[in-house]
């Protein structure tokens, strides 16, 4: 069955292992080859270019991974990033086909891993309530799973992430694409 979600494990951009950050080494290395002395704000920097780049490679190496657990085949749709960066980083929505039956009954297998992964996500606290439950035993009901699909079913896919991937690889994943866009404005050229 296909269902519209978030793609799990993925942590944003913002402030994450994911943010582009080497500008100062692409100025130096522009301004040595070319003998100028640009600074950032006389380049245009293509950082969508970038982003989609990394989201669509992080979900085909996702992909890749999960599959040693299930059949499942993942589309990337698009790279969704939050006006402010207050409370939530960017997220990247994701077309996804699998059997719900099949992922419930890896959940289940790893109950204890489940349970510990639901009440530290969904347990409301200060600052924070929580629109889905906190008991693994719901999330273990496909009635509860389809109520709102195009968020739980993204989480349980991430539970099953906290469990059987290494989220300190997802950096490995996508390092060919780690690089950026850029070219002198046309008032500096």
């Amino acid at each position: 069955m296909k269902y519209n979600t978030f793609c799990p494990l993925f942590t944003g951009f913002y402030n994450t292992i994911f943010q582009y950050d080497g500008e100062d080494e692409d100025i130096r290395y522009y301004n040595e080859e070319n003998g100028t002395n640009y600074d950032y704000d006389d380049f245009s920097w293509d950082y969508k270019d970038y982003e989609n780049r990394i989201s669509k490679a992080f979900v085909n190496r996702l992909e890749k991974e999960l599959k040693d657990y299930l059949p499942i085949k993942m589309k990337f749709q698009e790279l969704v990033s939050p006006k402010e960066y207050n409370f939530s980083n960017d997220s990247i929505n994701i077309e996804v086909s699998l059997s719900l039956k099949r992922l419930i009954k890896l959940i289940k297998e790893n109950k204890d891993e489940a349970e510990s992964y639901f009440l530290e996500k969904y347990t409301s606290c200060s600052g924070f309530i929580s629109f889905h439950s906190n008991d693994v035993n719901d999330w273990l009901k496909e009635s509860y799973i389809l109520e709102k699909p195009e968020h739980r079913v993204g989480a349980l896919l991430d539970c099953l992430c906290s469990i059987k991937i290494d989220d300190n690889d997802t950096y490995e994943w996508v390092t060919d694409e780690m690089y950026i866009s850029f070219e002198p404005n046309e008032v500096t050229a």
